[in-house]
């Protein structure tokens, strides 16, 4: 076919198109990632929040996680903020602050020039585009020991492999040390597959059943924020040693805030076989995908490719921050 003939014009005007698809979604894999906190207050912004929790939502349905059986979670989305309220609680929204979307203009957001505590990420004013979330939970104390639980980690598809998901999960666990937890705990399933390298890279461990969680897969992990003193059951805070049993209830009634709990019925024993196995699990998995402890501590909640280069599983985008 000569160059000058209409298929040949076509093909190369079809190329042309194709080059500028590939550069345009690497100019979007450049674009910085930047986490925020979301005001309660703030229906708009808080909305934004919800929108994100319902396409998480989704996302688990379509991996077989009945959700809304045991977690109550559409029920969740509709009265947030729910047990996600600052102080003790937050939810964290990541936004491409150079793309399109969001809430539009500029929302007005109550006491926004009133500085925030330490560790609370700025306040979103709604610009930009809500790419991905996590939420954080108090849990029932024991023993003197502060507990949270990692919620809702979600990032959009599209967004996925900028780095995101770890942001979120730095963001989070930054703003429970802040608040003086002592321990981080979170669910998660064998199914998805990216969960477990993204957080054995950020420290997380098995741990024992702290929550009601009927999937057979499911993992439970933890996150000392706080020197973990020697002696079993007890951590180490401001010098002194407080006993406690590290396993600790949701105050809430169960995963989500709905249905019994049934910690000691799921439990295993510490240094059990169940626990000494999903270790393994865990390591293997950290070693075939993310290095264990990269980027691990590092408080910077914007993120790009150049500062963020690992992959981000789809899975781990999906739900990584506990089923």
């Amino acid at each position: 076919m000569a160059a000058g003939e209409p298929g040949a014009a076509a093909a190369a005007a079809a190329a042309a198109a194709a080059l500028s698809v590939s550069a345009g979604a690497r100019a979007d894999a450049l674009r910085p990632v930047v986490v925020f906190s979301v005001a309660a207050d703030s229906v708009p912004l808080v909305a934004a929040i919800a929108t994100l929790f319902d396409a998480y939502r989704v996302a688990l349905l379509a991996h077989g996680v009945p959700i809304d059986s045991f977690q109550g979670f559409a029920g969740e989305i509709a009265s947030l903020p729910g047990p996600y309220a600052e102080p003790d609680g937050a939810m964290l929204i990541a936004v491409d602050v150079e793309g399109g979307g969001g809430a539009g203009a500029a929302v007005a957001v109550a006491g926004a020039a009133t500085p925030l505590p330490a560790g609370v990420p700025p306040r979103w004013d709604g610009r930009g585009t809500p790419v991905g979330c996590i939420a954080l939970k108090p849990l029932k104390a024991a023993g003197g020991v502060r507990t949270c639980e990692a919620k809702r980690l979600y990032v959009r598809p599209e967004c996925r492999g900028r780095g995101a998901a770890r942001a979120l999960s730095l963001a989070v666990t930054e703003f429970a040390r802040a608040a003086g937890y002592h321990r981080m705990v979170l669910d998660t399933l064998h199914r998805l597959e990216g969960a477990l390298p993204l957080y054995a890279s950020l420290g997380f461990t098995a741990c024992e059943a702290y929550c009601f969680n009927p999937m057979p897969d499911v993992v439970f992990m933890e996150l000392w924020l706080r020197p973990r003193s020697a002696s079993a059951g007890s951590v180490a805070v401001g010098g002194r040693d407080h006993a406690g049993g590290g396993v600790c209830t949701d105050g809430a009634g169960g995963v989500g805030g709905a249905g019994s709990n049934d910690a000691a019925g799921m439990s295993h024993p510490a240094g059990s076989g169940a626990d000494v196995r999903a270790d393994d699990g865990i390591r293997a998995a950290a070693r075939a995908g993310v290095e264990a402890g990269a980027g691990a501590g590092a408080g910077a909640a914007a993120v790009g490719r150049s500062a963020s280069a690992e992959p981000e599983p789809a899975a781990a985008a999906v739900a990584a921050g506990g089923v």
